[in-house]
């Protein structure tokens, strides 16, 4: 009588799984738009992530983010992420022209330590090169062109 309960109850507990597998099985039949539902969300996704960076105060960290999204968008959507790259190149330019180059220091003591602060230009610049060469050449040369007008500028004073 006991073995005849086991038995029961084994195939009851059979019966459930494979009733629960297969059902789950079929919730996930796999749609034709699943890939193009992927991008479509990826895109929004990144695209509210770029809308939230304008809150941010810290230029540095707002340009990371555009270049982060332009970058993972680069085989989307291309030309949001070019007018990702454009607003993160115009904000670093912008930066620099209100800020020139940066340092930080730090005292201990008697001793001060002094740290060059990175130029965003040329982050964003080498993030531009690794997907559009031509376009980077350009912007590398335009900044080349303003060093040299500086310089200039300086000898003259």
């Amino acid at each position: 009588m006991r073995r005849i309960v086991v038995l029961v109850n084994m195939h009851l507990v059979i019966s459930v799984f494979i009733l629960v597998f297969t059902s789950v099985s079929f919730a996930q039949a796999p749609g034709g738009d699943g890939e193009q539902c992927n991008q479509d969300f990826s895109r929004l996704l990144a695209t509210q992530l770029v809308d939230d960076s304008r809150g941010l105060t810290d230029t540095g960290k707002r340009i990371k983010v555009l270049i982060r999204s332009a970058d993972f968008l680069w085989e989307i959507d291309t030309p949001i992420s070019r007018r990702y790259f454009e607003e993160a190149f115009k904000i670093a330019l912008d930066h620099f022209h209100e800020r020139g180059f940066e340092r930080n220091e730090t005292k201990s003591g008697p001793f001060t330590m002094i740290r060059e602060l990175p130029d965003h230009r040329f982050d964003v610049v080498a993030a531009i090169a690794k997907r559009d060469g031509v376009w980077a050449r350009k912007l590398s040369d335009q900044l080349l062109a303003e060093f040299e007008k500086d310089i200039k500028n300086r000898k003259d004073d």
